[in-house]
């Protein structure tokens, strides 16, 4: 991947911005952010579901004495977790929209 990285530089510096090594080194280095990203919002995804417990997180401070508070967390949490399930779809529709990558 590196050597592709140099030949792409040097052929944007002679001014061949359609050469199949530019494209092919910038679609692989788009692969490899967006793969990146997936990997952390599926973290974070599985992170976000420990967290919720199936809908019955643990009390906090004073969600014991106030309902409502413990209602609107889980609320939040449930609102965040729908958020980052669209965002690891929007991530896996734009892998898909990459070209296959070249490397084995």
């Amino acid at each position: 991947m590196a050597a592709a990285l140099v030949a792409a530089r040097r052929a944007r510096r002679q001014g061949v911005r359609g050469s199949r090594v530019w494209t092919s080194a910038r679609d692989g280095e788009a692969r490899s952010v967006l793969q990146a990203e997936l990997r952390k919002a599926e973290a974070r995804q599985a992170e976000l579901l420990k967290d919720y417990n199936n809908g019955e997180p643990e009390k906090q401070g004073g969600e014991a004495r106030n309902y409502q508070k413990y209602l609107d967390r889980v609320s939040e949490m449930k609102a965040e977790i729908a958020r980052n399930e669209s965002d690891i779809a929007g991530i896996r529709r734009e892998i898909g929209r990459l070209p296959p990558s070249t490397n084995p």
